[in-house]
């Protein structure tokens, strides 16, 4: 962040040749970045002093800004690169990016937050307030695994203390999450809980 805009940087894997793909401006902010299949390409959410976060995407070289007009979170590009799936006020939604058609394809749980997708666009995972969790304490947020239309979902966690920003890793087997102030990693069942660091 610089001056009150935000930026996106991409940079080589060893560290070397960063540059600057995009910079906002008026105080706009920058959440939710993802790379397209290919790596041409990058889709991220924008939002003002409103606080309204819109969708848009552009080539890695800075050209081409495109603006869907579209409000959905956490985006991702399916592996073929033809749709983009979020997450807006409960509602699953996979986007055609040749005419911004919207499908909604399922809808989580009241009390989900920090939706993320998977790197196949296939698994959701969220972390959330469901059943006897939420009537234990208002802070005991459990992660869950759904399918992508929200069905099939499983609680991976099942003890106390707050957790966050639950994440796949880039081959989609494991999960990095923030345990309290700990960062831990687990099977995409929630099995093999290991800590990595403490915050």
């Amino acid at each position: 962040r610089k001056n009150d805009h935000d930026s996106i940087f991409i940079i080589d894997t060893d560290g070397n040749n960063q540059r600057q793909v995009f910079e906002t401006k008026n105080g706009y902010h920058i959440i939710h970045p993802s790379f397209s299949p290919d790596g041409k390409k990058v889709i991220f959410n924008q939002y003002g002093s409103s606080g309204i976060s819109k969708l848009y995407e552009v080539n890695i070289d800075g050209t081409g800004l495109k603006d869907f007009d579209l409000y959905i979170y956490n985006p991702c590009y399916s592996a073929d690169g033809q749709y983009i799936y979020g997450y807006d006020m409960g509602e699953i939604l996979k986007i055609n990016i040749g005419d911004y058609k919207k499908t909604t394809l399922g809808k989580l749980p009241s009390q989900s937050f920090e939706v993320k997708f998977s790197p196949d666009c296939k698994k959701i995972l969220f972390i959330g307030l469901q059943g006897k969790d939420a009537m234990v304490s208002p802070y005991n947020y459990q992660i869950y695994l759904a399918d992508i239309d929200g069905s099939n979902t499983n609680k991976l966690t099942n003890d106390s203390g707050a957790k966050h920003q639950p994440t796949f890793t880039q081959d989609g087997s494991q999960i990095i999450f923030i345990h309290n102030t700990v960062i831990k990693i687990m099977g995409i069942t929630g099995n093999d809980i290991k800590e990595i660091v403490a915050q």
